[in-house]
This record gives C-alpha cells, sequence and structure tokens, in this order.
C-alpha cells in the first residue's frame, strides 16, 4: 500500500481510488501550460496528461504516463485538471459536490 505524502482529492481513476495532489508550481512551469480552461482545446490534451502526471507521481511515484493516459477520458477530464490546480483545496468541496 502506498504512503500517501500530500493530501489532495481522491479520486476513482481507471478503477482505482488515488488521491490526488494539486500539481507542484515548479512542475506546471517545467509544462510551460498556458490556458484560462483547459476543457476548451484539444491541442491542449497532452499538456493535461502531462499536468495530470505530474501531480499523481507526488503520491504514487511508480505510475506511468500510460497508465494515467488510459484512465483519462472526455467525462473526468475537466475534473482531473481541477484537483490538480487546485490552490488551498479550494476546488475539493466544488469537487465532491460534482461527484456526488
Amino acid at each position: 500500500m502506498t504512503q500517501i505524502k500530500h493530501k489532495g482529492i481522491l479520486f476513482n481513476l481507471g478503477g482505482q481510488m488515488v488521491v490526488i495532489p494539486a500539481i507542484t508550481k515548479a512542475e506546471l512551469e517545467k509544462l510551460k501550460v498556458r490556458s484560462n480552461n483547459f476543457s476548451d482545446d484539444l491541442a491542449y490534451l497532452p499538456a493535461f496528461i502531462d499536468a495530470i502526471h505530474s501531480a499523481i507521481l507526488r503520491n504514487y511515484p511508480n505510475i506511468t504516463r500510460e497508465a494515467v493516459a488510459e484512465s483519462v477520458d472526455f467525462s473526468n477530464l475537466e475534473k482531473l485538471v481541477n484537483a490538480v490546480m487546485d490552490v488551498h483545496g479550494k476546488n475539493a468541496a466544488k469537487l465532491r459536490r460534482l461527484d456526488s
């Protein structure tokens, strides 16, 4: 069992419950993601997968980008992006309501 190092949002990713922490500013800068609304442009999809993967790696260092990519679809993309872009838990309550 993986020890969770960073608080985050509990999320069902490909049938496995994972805690997705916010992405670090340093990782986001490395990805050079520049969008106000991630879900509006398919050209950003590889960057979204990279951002989600980078955030999940904080708690699950062995998860591959491919495993993350296989679990992302258009029904969960916006929620995942909101989870990784969470600032001080701001999105956590909103996401819990969306999952209800």
